[in-house]
């Protein structure tokens, strides 16, 4: 028995479904399932009733559930507990990521982790795919953004949902009902970044105006606030991450996307996958006590 499938059926057995636990963990739906069944044969228990359409507990899967989320809180307190017997003097944390009221749950982490021990936390307010590449170029220690796996160099720790929506001026948006068919919008201009990694977030707005068969105009900026500016002043709008909406810009509204394509993706902190970070070790160890 290892702490990887303790997880997994924990996460399995919390959300009744193969497919969202797969994906929290990055791995494949075959392979978490292969591991649980193996954990059922060590254990010589059928833990999981499975069918086409659903999964249940059994009572020993109840039972055990409990026991498992034990072991692992007990096990991510110990390697906090063992963190902070090494560390009697304040360890820096470099930490990159967007602040607004829906990244909330993560900033209480970081506050309640610097709170609790012994750690100076340096907050680099930096959009997602900044965040994402001070990571990668040593700038930070962790970075919250969307989920990127075209970056190999890097870790991921999910933490919740996000999705695609259409930002715009305000009074341009109550003009439509929600949610937005893109079609609708062949009137407007299209603002886009000039520069931005790849991935999901930068190559599905594209898909989607291809669905939508858009053929407005189509402009680029250099900076997210100039072409946020420009949203205000022409009948206008983009498509972002909904976790990337500014808070402080009066006047933008934004609308969910009516679409056959996907529009969901997922946050996560990020981290080097070479020379690992002591302290980063211990915050990721804290909140999964903590979960």
């Amino acid at each position: 028995m290892d702490f990887d499938s303790l997880k997994y059926y924990v996460d399995v057995a919390k959300s009744l479904n193969f497919t969202k636990a797969a994906r929290k963990n990055f791995i494949s739906q075959p392979a978490i399932s292969a591991k649980i069944k193996s954990l059922e044969a060590e254990l010589d228990q059928t833990l999981l009733i499975r069918d086409h359409h659903s999964v249940t507990l059994t009572p020993a899967g109840e039972s055990f559930l409990q026991s498992a989320k034990k072991i692992l809180a007990d096990y991510n307190q110990s390697l906090v507990d063992l963190w902070q017997v090494g560390h009697q003097t304040a360890k820096p944390l470099r930490v990159s990521m967007y602040v607004t009221p829906q990244f909330q749950v993560f900033i209480n982490q970081l506050i309640h982790f610097k709170t609790a021990f012994n750690v100076d936390v340096k907050l680099n307010q930096r959009y997602s795919s900044d965040a994402i590449g001070d990571v990668l170029t040593g700038k930070a220690d962790l970075g919250l953004g969307i989920v990127n796996h075209d970056a190999p160099q890097l870790n991921w720790r999910q933490e919740s949902p996000d999705q695609l929506i259409v930002l715009a001026a305000k009074k341009e948006l109550d003009r439509f009902t929600q949610p937005l068919n893109l079609k609708d919008l062949q009137q407007f201009a299209y603002l886009k970044l000039r520069h931005g990694p790849e991935g999901f977030v930068y190559q599905q707005p594209t898909s989607l105006l291809t669905e939508a068969d858009f053929n407005g105009q189509i402009k680029q900026y250099s900076s997210l606030d100039l072409m946020l500016t420009e949203l205000l002043m022409e009948p206008a709008f983009t498509i972002l991450p909904q976790s990337q909406i500014p808070q402080n810009v009066p006047g933008l509204g934004y609308a969910t996307i009516a679409t056959d394509l996907s529009t969901t993706m997922s946050l996560g902190w990020c981290y080097p996958k070479s020379a690992a970070n002591e302290t980063v070790s211990a915050f990721l160890s804290f909140i999964s006590y903590n979960a």
